[in-house]
C-alpha cells in the first residue's frame, strides 16, 4: 500500500516537520509491507534529512508559506506513485484548504498533524504530537473522524530514549539550539550573553542548523572569544548533546519535547507573537522557563537573566 507524507523544510521553516514524519513513518509502518513516499519541496536540506533514511522522496517547486494547488495537481498527475496512494500524512502549518479539497475530491484518505484550520473537519484523523494539546481548545463540533493527541503521540525519534536509557551521572553543559534556519538569529543574542559568563568557556554547545544564512558571523564570534565554544555544524541527532545539558536553549518545537525527555532544563526564547498561547502553556510544565519573544528580549536582560538563575556544577 502506498502512503504519502506531504510535508515542508527549511526555507525558514527549519526541518521539524520533516523530522516528525519520518518518525511517524519509522514508528508506524513497515517499509516491506507499504510503500512510503516523501512529497517535499524543493529545499536540499530536507531531501537530504529524507533520503538519509531511506525513504522515496518526490519533490516540486512549492512556496512554503502559501497554498500551492496548481502545483500539487500537476505532481500528482505526473508521478504514478502518487497517483495510485491510498493515505496521505500532512504536517503542513500554512493554511491548504485547497489542497484538502482536492486531495479529498481524488479520494485519498488524509491525516493531520497540527491542524488548526476548520479543514481539520474534512480529515479522516487529527493528530496533535505536544504536550500542549487540550481538545476543547478547538470546536470539533459533530467530527466523525479519529482525533488524537498528548504524551502518547509526541514524536521523538528513539534515539533520545536510547540515550536516556544511559544518561550521563553529570549534565554539566550547555546547549543552544534553534532549529534549521533560525530566522531571527536568536543563536547569535544567547551566545553573547553566555559571553559574559565566564566560567561557561568550553561548556557551550551551539547547534548551527544547515539553513543558517549567518554561519560566518557564528564562526567569528567563536574565533574572536578564542573558541569560547564548541560548534557543532548541521547535527541531524541531538541526543548526544542533549545527554549532556543541563540547560538547552531553543524556540517553540520538537527540541523543547526532546530535552525534556533527556531531562534537561528548557529556556524558550520563541520567534513568533503567535507563539504567545503556546508559550503561556509551556511556562506551566516543570523545567521549562519561558523568556517570551525575542523582540522583547535585551541582551543585558538576558545577561543578567543568567546571572542570576544558572545554576552550573563546577
Amino acid at each position: 500500500m502506498k502512503k504519502v507524507f506531504y510535508c515542508f523544510g527549511g526555507d525558514g521553516i527549519g526541518l521539524g516537520h520533516c523530522s516528525r514524519m519520518i518518525t511517524y513513518a519509522n514508528r508506524h509502518f513497515s517499509e516491506g509491507k507499504d510503500q512510503l513516499i516523501f512529497l517535499t519541496n524543493s529545499n536540499l536540506a530536507a531531501r537530504e534529512l529524507i533520503c538519509k533514511e531511506g525513504f522515496k522522496n518526490i519533490f516540486f517547486e512549492a512556496d512554503v508559506h502559501s497554498t500551492n494547488l496548481d502545483s500539487l495537481r500537476k505532481i500528482i498527475d505526473s508521478e504514478r506513485d502518487l497517483k495510485e496512494s491510498i493515505q496521505w500524512f500532512i504536517d503542513i502549518k500554512n493554511n491548504i484548504e485547497n489542497e484538502i479539497i482536492y486531495l479529498k475530491q481524488k479520494g485519498f484518505k488524509i491525516t493531520l498533524f497540527d491542524c488548526t484550520f476548520n479543514y481539520r473537519l474534512m480529515a479522516d484523523v487529527n493528530v496533535y504530537p505536544t504536550l500542549l494539546f487540550h481538545e476543547n481548545d478547538l470546536d470539533w463540533g459533530v467530527y466523525g473522524g479519529i482525533l488524537r493527541g498528548g504524551w502518547s503521540e509526541l514524536l521523538v525519534s528513539e534515539k533520545f530514549y536510547d540515550f536516556k536509557n544511559h544518561s550521563c551521572d553529570v549534565k554539566d553543559r550547555i546547549l543552544v539550539s534553534f532549529g534549521a534556519s533560525d530566522p531571527n538569529k536568536i543563536t547569535i543574542l544567547v551566545m553573547k550573553a553566555l559571553l559574559e559568563l565566564p566560567y561557561l568557556r568550553e561548556k557551550v554547545d551551539v547547534i548551527i542548523g544547515p539553513d543558517f544564512h549567518f554561519k560566518e558571523q557564528i564562526l567569528e564570534l567563536n574565533q574572536n572569544f578564542l573558541d569560547f565554544y564548541n560548534l557543532i555544524d548541521s547535527c541531524d541527532n541531538l541526543a548526544p548533546y542533549l545527554n549532556k545539558s543541563k540547560y538547552v536553549f531553543t524556540a517553540v518545537g520538537n527540541t523543547i519535547l526532546e530535552a525534556l525527555i533527556m531531562e534537561s532544563s528548557v529556556l524558550v526564547i520563541s520567534n513568533y507573537f503567535k507563539d504567545t498561547e503556546d508559550l503561556l502553556k509551556l511556562s506551566q510544565i516543570d523545567k521549562i522557563t519561558v523568556l517570551g519573544n525575542f523582540k522583547n528580549i535585551s541582551l543585558n536582560y538576558l545577561v543578567d537573566f543568567l546571572s542570576k538563575n544558572l545554576d552550573m556544577p563546577t
